[in-house]
Parts: C-alpha cells; structure tokens; sequence
C-alpha cells in the first residue's frame, strides 16, 4: 500500500516538475533541489563524478526524515553515494540514525532542515550501463511541518547525464599498399595508419583477413617504438588466413602506423584481390568503435603477360593450341628435310600452309586443341581456379611442343603411308613402253578397260615403217594415245588343251587368268607379236594414226 502511494506522489512530482514555469499562477515549491554542475558525464565501470545536491527549504516549519532517491529516464541504472563531506550554511547536521536509514530504502537518508535554510551534500554518480544523453532525476520524500498529514511530501530536481562516446569523425584509419602488384612468391608491404584526433587515450587491437588464401600475411613489429605485436597467427584453411596484433594505444590527437608484410604464395591465380584489415578501438570510457580498411592487391605470374601479349594469344588457356600450330608451321618450312606433310597445304599453292595465324580457322583448331588437352591432362589445367606460378607455365610449353611434335610426326607418316599408297595405285594403272603382256592386260582390267575398245590402228600415209597395233586409253585427251602391238601365244599343236585366249567373247579378267595360267604351267609363249613395227606399248599422236581396215585380232595363236 505504501509503496502504491510512493508511486502516485512520484508521478505527481513529475508532473509538477514538467509544469514548473508553466503556468504563470504556479507557485514556488516550498521545498526545492538543485545540482551543482547542471549536466555530468559519466563512465560506467570507471571513476563517478561528483555532484554537489543543495535541498533548501523555504518553509517556516522544519522537514524530517528526508530521504533522497535518484534515477535516469532511460533504461540505465543509476548508482549514488554520499561523499563523506558536508557543508551546512547552518549549523552542521545531526548524524542519521540507523532506523531512519531503514526506512529509505534504495536513497540516501538527509536530516532534518530547519525552517529557510539550506542542506548541501556531495554526492558521486555513475551509470551501469552506456546510454544516450538522459535526465537524473532526485527525488526527496520528507515529512513537513504539518504533522496532521499522514503521508508524506515530495520535493524534485534534476540534471543531465550523458555517457562518454568516441566522435568517429577524429577516429581515423587508412591501409596503403607500397606494391602496384605481386608475383608468386613475391612480398610487399601494407602500411595501417591510424590516427587519434580525440582527447583521450585509444587502445586499439587490429587483425588482417585475406579471402581466398591467396596471400600470407606478418605484422612487422615497429623499429625503435614501444609498439608491442605478437607473432603472426596463421590458419592453413583454405578459406582465409588471419593475423593479429596485440594491443596497443595510440596517445591523444597522435597516430601509429602498423606495417604488415604481404607475401603471394608459391601459385597464384591471377587478379585483384582485397585485403580487408578490422580495427577495434576503445578509449578509457566509452563504446568500443570498428573500422574496417581495405586494400586492393594484383596478383600475377612472373612474365606471363609479357609473354602472351608478345604471342598475341588473349589468355594462357589458348597456349597450348597456339603452339601445336605455330610449331607445325614451323616445321612446315623445312622443305629441304622432306617434312611437309602434303594435305596440310593449301588447296591453291603446295608451298603454303593451309592456314595463317590471321586466320579464323587457325584460332579455331587452336582452341579446340587447347580444350581437349585441358580436360585430358592435370598439367595443361592451368588459369581457371588452379593456382600456379612460372614453373608450370614451363611444363605446359614444354609438354605443347612435345605433343605438337608427336602429332606432326604422326600426321606425316600417315602422309607418306598415303602418298605410297597413291603411288601404288597410280603405278597400277600407268603403261610403261616396258610393260610385258601380263602387265598390261593387268593394267587393262584394274581400270576396267574392255577388250572391245581395243581398236585396230595404223599410222597415217603408209610412210615407212609402217606402225599396226591396237588402241589403249588416251593420256592427253584429244592429243596422245597408248597403242600396243598384237599378242602372240606360240605354243605347240594340242598343247594349249582347253584354253584359247584368242576368243574375243573372252573378257579382260577371263583373258588375264588364261593368259597367267598358261604362263605358270608353261603351256606356250606369251610376247608381243614382232610383225607390226611395235615390241611393246608406245605413246603416240592422235593425229599420226588411222583406223586400220584389215582383220586383225589382239591375240593370235602361234
């Protein structure tokens, strides 16, 4: 029940709090607290401040039991002592006694004031926790002289508490790299500069975070300062590696400067990366504040672009296809050694490549070349999410030129293997003035030449000698001919049996087989006939011969 009531006076002083001034028919509160200074700032955890709280009061009759309370209008608890020194513009104050104290439960228990005078005490507050600017409130609940009221009456007074905050604004911090790029393997330094435009002592502890693991990163103690850095904390996760730096403090409107040792790993993915430092920074009082810097680092693999934009070549993916055709065509120079491969030239000219470096085709084939051996082989697998550094860069030149040579080498055996093959085919098929009847009648039925085109023939005029003998295929259409004399077979009477290869119903496949039979058992003598100015095949002038008229056969028994 009482402490109901305790509230409905709070809030009653409240209100009269909030009105005072407000109204112009108000009157003056008979009993009045002020504070000495009007606004405090205050650090929880740390030293109080102190606070000199004057109760005056006006009326003519003395106030009792005063009992003095203190609280925040924000969320933030409010602790307060008495500072054991007093002052009294009266006669000093008697010592309270242990059953007023019990009563005043959570305050601070005052004396009696006697009538129109003034009771001072210096008093420490702090807060528990950070808060925004808010408002003490004092509240005194004390008996009046009016001894025929049962409860008791209020007196308010205020002052403005805030908690002390770093301005962000004169907190600075900046990372610059000393490095435009790195190589695999190779260091660099980040320099963390921090600045204090406060008045208070920062404490501050900053840690380096590197995605993608493709950095490590040393905190390089400072040279003749008292800055203490640990030892750098590495992970071998894949993911990040971390550093950190012990703390240290930098002094009011100073700055420090923190020097970090970049070093690329051993393989590199080319590109831009961002170093990302974190600062954690504190002053003797206040909320701690975060920055987070970042640096931008590019990473590269010694003399890989030089080398790709002297081959012209847009990416090291395209390598390996870019040298198996430059090496070809290399190789396609040496033709003195015998090395061109001939259906690797070009359709128009046999002393030209097939295809030029400027050439669309050429980057076709390339990339094709170089798709297959990326998926085909660890080795080439390089520039796309495999890190990797000059070394490898050697090993997929190597192994290009390897395979391009191999394929070169493969390709031109194949070439000779065809050509021979041609040469075979063509030899089949191509009279000689040396050829003997077998070979001719062979030639005869591989190019499937009928005996009934086999017409009689004679030289023009009847110039002497005169030349008989039977038409082959023209060599030189409208221009040359093969003309072969007549067949003889001489054998004795009877000794030919079954065979008679004289039959003009017989065709060339039947003629051949006949003929060879005869040859293998030894049944007669094949040759060319001797009476007709010919002893084998010759080329001759359309324009030097004449259908002959007589019957002639193109084999005759003997």
């Amino acid at each position: 029940m009482i402490r109901c009531r305790n509230r409905i006076r709070l809030i009653t002083a409240l209100g009269m709090l909030s009105t005072i001034g407000g109204f112009t028919y108000a009157s003056e509160p008979l009993v009045s607290i002020t504070t000495t200074p009007n606004t405090v700032e205050l650090c929880p955890g740390k030293q109080a401040a102190q606070v000199l709280v004057t109760v005056q009061n006006k009326d003519a009759k003395p106030i009792r039991n005063i009992c003095l309370r203190a609280f925040t209008s924000s969320s933030a608890k409010l602790d307060f002592v008495v500072v054991p020194v007093s002052h009294s513009h009266d006669e000093a104050p008697p010592n309270t006694g242990a059953s007023e104290q019990g009563k005043c439960i959570g305050g601070v228990v005052l004396p009696e004031l006697k009538p129109n005078s003034i009771l001072s005490r210096l008093m420490s507050f702090n807060v528990t926790s950070y808060v925004p600017t808010s408002t003490a409130i004092l509240w005194a609940d004390y008996e009046g002289g009016d001894l025929s009221k049962d409860e008791n009456e209020i007196a308010t007074g205020s002052f403005s508490v805030t908690t002390s905050k770093l301005n962000p604004e004169l907190f600075k911090v900046e990372a610059k790299a000393n490095f435009a790029s790195l190589y695999e393997g190779q260091d660099g330094n980040v320099l963390l500069m921090i600045t204090n435009g406060t008045n208070n002592t920062i404490k501050l502890n900053a840690s380096t975070e590197v995605q993608g693991n493709p950095l490590s990163t040393t905190v390089i103690p400072i040279e003749g300062s008292s800055t203490t850095v640990s030892k750098t904390m590495s992970t071998t996760d894949s993911s990040q590696i971390i550093s950190t730096m012990a703390s240290t403090t930098v002094p009011p409107h100073g700055g420090v400067v923190i020097p970090y040792k970049v070093t690329a790993d051993k393989k590199v993915s080319p590109g831009k990366f961002f170093g990302l430092i974190q600062v954690d920074a504190q002053t003797d009082c206040g909320p701690s504040i975060h920055r987070v810097v970042s640096y931008e680092v590019t990473l590269g693999v010694f003399g890989e672009s030089d080398l790709l934009r002297f081959l012209k070549v847009p990416t090291l993916l395209f390598l390996p296809g870019f040298l198996i055709l430059t090496l070809w065509m290399l190789l396609w120079r040496f033709k003195v050694f015998g090395w061109r491969v001939s259906f690797l030239a070009k359709p128009t000219s046999t002393d030209e490549f097939i295809i030029s470096g400027a050439d669309t085709e050429f980057w076709l084939l390339a990339i094709t070349f170089s798709l297959i051996l990326f998926f085909a082989s660890d080795t080439m697998a390089i520039g796309y999410t495999k890190p990797y550094n000059l070394e490898d860069i050697a090993k997929v030149w190597g192994a290009s030129l390897v395979i391009s040579l191999f394929l070169y080498v493969t390709l031109l055996g194949v070439d000779r293997w065809r050509v021979r093959r041609a040469a075979e085919k063509t030899a089949r098929l191509t009279l000689t003035p040396n050829d003997d009847v077998l070979t001719v009648v062979a030639k005869m039925q591989a190019r499937s030449w009928p005996r009934e085109n086999c017409r009689p023939v004679r030289t023009k005029g009847g110039s002497a000698p005169v030349i008989e003998g039977f038409t082959l295929w023209e060599e030189k259409p409208e221009e040359t001919i093969w003309v072969i004399p007549q067949i003889e077979c001489v054998a004795s009477p009877g000794a030919l049996g079954d065979f008679d290869p004289s039959k003009n119903d017989l065709i060339v496949t039947e003629l051949l087989r006949e003929l060879r039979e005869i040859t293998t058992k030894k049944l007669a003598l094949v040759q060319w006939g001797k009476k007709f100015g010919l002893n084998g095949p010759r080329l001759m002038n359309l324009t030097d011969l004449e259908a002959s008229n007589g019957e002639m056969v193109v084999v005759r028994l003997a």
